[in-house]
C-alpha cells in the first residue's frame, strides 16, 4: 500500500508504530503483513483512505518519516 521510504521497510515502520491489525470501519490493516489494506466484508473507500491517512500519521508522528501512497487513488475523498 505504502512505498518503502529510502533505506526502511514501510511494513516495519506501520508495525513499530502499533497499526498491525488496526481498523476503520470494514478497512483492516493486515495482521500478515502490515503493508497491505484489506476489506474485512464492507469496507468503503474512504474507510481505507482514512486508514491509510492514519497510519501516515502515526508513522510520522513515531519516526518522523513520511509514507507516500504506492497504490494509485482515483477521484477525491
Amino acid at each position: 500500500t505504502f512505498k518503502n521510504p529510502l533505506g526502511k521497510k514501510a511494513w516495519e515502520l506501520i508495525d513499530a508504530a502499533g497499526m498491525r491489525g488496526a481498523k476503520i470501519g470494514g478497512a483492516q490493516v493486515s495482521k500478515k503483513h502490515c503493508n497491505f489494506l484489506i476489506n474485512t466484508g464492507d469496507a468503503t473507500a474512504s474507510d481505507i483512505e482514512n486508514l491509510g491517512d492514519l497510519i501516515q500519521k502515526k508513522v510520522l508522528e513515531k519516526f518522523n518519516t513520511k509514507l507516500e501512497w504506492e497504490i494509485i487513488r482515483i477521484g477525491t475523498k
